[in-house]
Parts: structure tokens; C-alpha cells; sequence
């Protein structure tokens, strides 16, 4: 069974997040449709986003049976990417996985994964995946906002 691995990089001051979404494919219009109509990226949130936020737990409680792995990670900016991103990816990758990826790690993941097929997040033209990815900058910003990564973890 193939997966869809996406991960998404958020920074602050001195900090960068990290989170990763990991769903099969089969699950992937699932996921889409309980998401495509209150999912938003976070940059366009605007003054909303305090709200947006505090009623996220709600809705992402959801989609959860979908996914297969949720997680939030930080680490100091600027610094290495931790290896526990790694190898929490590693567990569930096989020859069929597909990587949509942070523009920012895109040369990590090609580098570590250089026979698979990873989509840009800034390139990405298909919806379904697109609105995933926003979904997974969602995570990674509520994991920034409210810095405790337990009710987001899968």
C-alpha cells in the first residue's frame, strides 16, 4: 500500500517546526473531503487566525482515522534536521511512497530520498494534494502557536 508523506517547515524567531503527515493513498479523497471546506493556509488567515486556531483540535479529531501518522518536531534554526524526522519517515516508507515537501526541504528529502517521487509545495497543481499540504502547515503552525505537540500526535 503506497503512502503520501507530507511535510511542512514553519519558522520563528530562533526555532524552526517541522511536522509530518503521513496518510495511504487509499485514504487520500477521504482525508480531501474532510478538510476541503474549513482547512486554510495559515498565510491567509489573517486576523482570523487566533480563532482559526483555538477551534482546530475540533475539526482535526475528524480527520484522524484517515491518517496514519501526525507529528509535530522543533529544533534549533538553522541547525541540522533532527534525525528522529527521519526515521519516524523510514518506518513507513516503501518503493511506491510519494513526498510532498516544505520548498525549504526540498534538497534534504531529495538527497535522502533520491529514487522516489517528491512533489514541491510551491509547484504542487493538483487540489487534493495541495489542500493536504495545507493541512499539514496547519499542523506545524498549531504546533508553533501553542507549543505542545501531544494533541496533534498520531
Amino acid at each position: 500500500m503506497s503512502q503520501l508523506i507530507f511535510v511542512d517547515k514553519s519558522d520563528d524567531k530562533n526555532i524552526s517546526y517541522v511536522s509530518i503527515l503521513i496518510i495511504t493513498d487509499s485514504n487520500k479523497a477521504n482525508v480531501y473531503d474532510s478538510i476541503v471546506k474549513w482547512v486554510k493556509h495559515s498565510k491567509k488567515l489573517g486576523k482570523k487566525k487566533t480563532s482559526y486556531f483555538n477551534n482546530f483540535l475540533t475539526r482535526y479529531s475528524q480527520v484522524l482515522p484517515f491518517i496514519e501518522v501526525s507529528r509535530a518536531f522543533s529544533y534549533f534554526k538553522g541547525s541540522k534536521l533532527p534525525q528522529i524526522i527521519f526515521s519516524t519517515i523510514d518506518a513507513y516508507v516503501d518503493d511506491y511512497t510519494i513526498f510532498v515537501i516544505d520548498d525549504k526541504l526540498v534538497k534534504a528529502f531529495q538527497k535522502r530520498y533520491p529514487s522516489h517521487v517528491i512533489f514541491v509545495e510551491g509547484k504542487l497543481t493538483d487540489k487534493q494534494l495541495k489542500k493536504i499540504m495545507d493541512l499539514a502547515d496547519n499542523i506545524c503552525n498549531y504546533f508553533r502557536l501553542k507549543k505542545d505537540p501531544s494533541p496533534i500526535w498520531k
